[in-house]
């Protein structure tokens, strides 16, 4: 039964029950009495019914009316397109100008998901109960990247300038820059500077996750003339395989380690000897690139140096 609706009997006016009925009393007969049936949110019903002396019942339904719910998309100042939109159990997209359009029979409550690649999902809830407008803004998906920065033994580096996402940013004391709000892409330049070490050009990829970048610099400083520094790296660059010559009038132990160039250790070797130390030191089944060689004798003091592989 449907409570509350108008009847409308020629002139009279009178409003259902709570079993549905509007009952007119003493109405004169006739033929082709106009009558109107309607409440909010259902189709009105007319018709007429013929009255000649016996009562007459009228049995009708009345049918919920549709509303037209346009989505419209954007990114916060333009329509965005081929945004996914669900909502009343269909799947609509977004044309150019950010918009869809469903019919949808009124309901209350009605839950609906926008989603597009690269973008945050956007969800809610609202009553099909009028033709409306319903206006979104998507956020796209950002992240942080993290660059931690450290030298060839694996110490901390300070106040490193890192050129990234058209920023400027220097390490802290633990070695780290912290970029925020980095939108997704892939080959995304990069350049670590600091006085004492060479420069480290690269590139990286933000996809769906935040990204920490390790990153090991190579010192100048300890870098000096062949011999003067009594060590030897040959030939580089070179197809992967390197030769390394320490000249030493005492006897030393050395380890030899090669980063590449997020700071992995490729290659690593203890060697002990005296006089003229020769070592070949094989990464040939690694990428073409250049990586970083450091040599540390038991001493403590580190020598290194860039190497490529071609």
């Amino acid at each position: 039964p449907l409570y509350n609706a108008q009847v409308v009997l020629d002139n009279d006016t009178l409003y259902t029950n709570s079993k549905g009925i509007a009952e007119f009393k003493n109405v004169l007969g006739a033929n082709n009495i106009p009558y109107k049936i309607s409440k909010e949110h259902f189709m009105d019903v007319e018709g007429t019914v013929n009255v000649a002396g016996d009562n007459v019942l009228v049995d009708t339904t009345l049918t919920y009316k549709s509303y037209e719910i346009i989505f419209s998309i954007n990114d916060g100042e333009n329509p965005l397109e081929e945004a996914t939109i669900n909502f009343d159990g269909k799947n609509g997209i977004s044309d150019a100008k950010g918009e869809y359009a469903f019919e949808v029979t009124y309901s209350l409550n009605k839950t609906y998901l926008v989603s597009k690649d690269r973008y945050y999902d956007m969800s809610g809830m609202i009553n099909a109960d009028e033709d409306k407008t319903i206006e979104l803004s998507m956020s796209l998906i950002t992240h942080k990247v993290t660059f931690v920065v450290v030298d060839a033994s694996s110490h901390i580096i300070e106040n490193v300038m890192v050129e990234f996402n058209s920023e400027n940013k220097y390490t802290n004391t633990n070695g780290e820059a912290v970029f925020t709000e980095i939108m997704p892409g892939e080959g995304l330049n990069f350049t670590l500077s600091k006085e004492g070490f060479w420069d480290y050009d690269s590139t990286l990829n933000v996809v769906d996750a935040d990204v920490v970048f390790n990153a090991r610099l190579s010192s100048t400083t300890g870098i000096i003339p062949i011999k003067e520094n009594n060590i030897k790296i040959y030939p580089n660059p070179s197809n992967g395989v390197f030769n390394l010559e320490i000249f030493s009038a005492e006897n030393s132990t050395y380890t030899v380690k090669v980063f590449d160039i997020i700071g992995a250790v490729v290659y690593t070797k203890t060697i002990t000897g005296i006089s003229n130390i020769r070592e070949q030191i094989d990464i040939s089944q690694n990428a073409k690139g250049m990586y970083f060689l450091s040599v540390e004798s038991d001493n403590g003091y580190v020598i290194s140096n860039r190497i490529i592989i071609k």
